[in-house]
């Protein structure tokens, strides 16, 4: 089977550059993001639904309903649609024209993070007041931007993150030792299977959780030694939610 061109764009007041790049180019698929307000009740949704079922008939559409003022919850559901179908081997674009200025943060991102191509519809103003009603506004044609690649934490950056999460975002060594070694992420035993020693352990999470302190500031250790308290930073928890 053909690869098939996804979209994901966002529904605003915008009518033409939601469209446009659709028809234009015979998009196969189109994830519609809407307000949670809007649903099940959105006339833009409506008119944007009729006029591809003229126009681009064989096109599938799925509207999802979230936050779109959270940026989190954006790049969350991006990531997700993102994840599907490059699996299935089909490409994404994102339209960072229309919605909010959120969501196109957050398309630019998750397609810097996680794959995707981002691109801007051009158009030209209408005369009257567009708050609220439907706008047919001139549009040129989409214009694909520029992307550079977002470096990613380390899986087992993540898996720790979210084991200290798990336990009130703080977690003394020992039981975090414990529980990545059950996890298989760090190495209990050696070759012949005898039990590592604690210092052995120790030694082995060391270098990565000074990485997650001093180079991605996702941690504090407070204390020293095997009683040392691990504790999640602000900027560990906005991690867990964007990867």
């Amino acid at each position: 089977m053909e690869n098939l061109r996804v979209h994901i764009a966002p529904i605003g007041y915008d009518f033409n550059r939601v469209t446009e790049p659709l028809i234009k180019g015979k998009a196969d698929k189109a994830y519609f993001i809407l307000h949670n307000s809007d649903r099940g009740q959105s006339k833009f949704l409506d008119h944007v639904k009729n006029e591809l079922k003229k126009k681009l008939p064989s096109i599938e559409t799925k509207p999802f309903y979230l936050d779109i003022w959270n940026l989190y919850d954006c790049i969350q559901k991006f990531r997700e649609i993102i994840a599907k179908e490059n699996e299935e081997g089909n490409h994404v674009f994102i339209n960072v024209s229309t919605g909010t200025k959120i969501t196109a943060i957050a398309g630019m991102l998750a397609c810097m993070s996680f794959g995707g191509t981002p691109y801007y519809v051009k158009f030209v103003h209408p005369s009257e007041s567009a708050i609220k009603t439907i706008r047919r506004e001139e549009v040129f044609d989409k214009e694909e931007l520029p992307i550079f690649k977002i470096s990613k934490p380390k899986q087992i950056h993540l898996d720790i993150l979210r084991i200290i999460e798990q336990n009130k975002n703080k977690m003394k060594k020992k039981p975090l030792i414990e529980e990545l070694g059950k996890k298989g992420l760090i190495r209990i035993k050696d070759e012949k299977g005898k039990e590592l020693s604690i210092h052995s352990k120790h030694s082995q999470l060391r270098p990565i959780l000074d990485s997650m302190e001093n180079e991605w500031e996702f941690i504090k250790v407070d204390a020293s030694g095997r009683r040392s308290l691990v504790s999640i930073t602000e900027k560990g928890s906005n991690a867990l939610k964007f990867f």
